[in-house]
């Protein structure tokens, strides 16, 4: 297991230096003027790198070469399940850094703020992949690429439409600590859809025929 994450890692290693120079552009451009909006691209952007991942193992006909191994498919999905988990946090601390560095210049520093953006993003990034992972496994990565385009416009409709409600009929305020606790309770469901979305994803490879 240790060795299929290694070599995704390695494969991810340049467009890692890509993302972290235009993450670095950004936050010399936009964290002094107290703008932290990068948050929830940071923390999507990372574990969305497991699709890049996918589509090297496909075109390099990776997973035929690793089940002539000591390797089932049922660790191969994993492996990608986990490592979407790892850029996922990784992804969550990088974007808290730049968090906390905007609202600092903005001398508004509220660590349970930060906490909550940051839970509540992480849920958004989850469900992508409890919905794309198995979709992936069954489409394969460039049909999925549509479903994936068609995510992001229903989360941008969406966050549309909820604030155009907001501002017509407010919604109640809730304390920092009520907002943690109600996404708290999103993200302990979303770790369990993202444990079931690993068993169907398991089901679906088992069956597919590789090419």
């Amino acid at each position: 297991m240790k060795g299929l994450l290694y070599k995704d890692f390695y494969c991810l290693k340049q467009n890692m230096k890509y993302i972290f120079a235009i993450l670095l552009l950004y936050g010399f451009i936009f964290i002094p003027q107290g703008n932290s909006s990068i948050l929830g691209a940071v923390v999507i952007i990372f574990p969305m790198l497991v699709i890049t991942t996918l589509s090297y193992d496909h075109a390099g006909k990776w997973d035929r070469f690793a089940l002539t191994m000591p390797v089932t498919r049922k660790m191969l999905v994993r492996s990608k399940y986990i490592l979407f988990l790892i850029m996922l946090l990784f992804g969550m601390l990088i974007g808290a850094v730049f968090s906390a560095a905007g609202l600092l210049f903005r001398q508004d520093f509220d660590i349970m703020e930060i906490m909550v953006e940051i839970m509540a993003v992480a849920v958004a990034a989850l469900w992508f992949g409890i919905i794309l992972l198995p979709l992936i496994y069954k489409f394969g990565v460039e049909r999925a690429r549509l479903f994936l385009l068609l995510l992001f416009a229903l989360l941008g409709g969406g966050m549309m439409a909820f604030v155009s409600i907001a501002k017509n009929a407010p919604l109640p305020a809730f304390t920092p600590q009520q907002s943690a606790l109600i996404i708290g309770i999103f993200l302990a469901s979303s770790i369990a859809a993202y444990a079931v979305s690993y068993l169907v994803s398991v089901k679906i490879y088992q069956k597919k025929e590789l090419s």
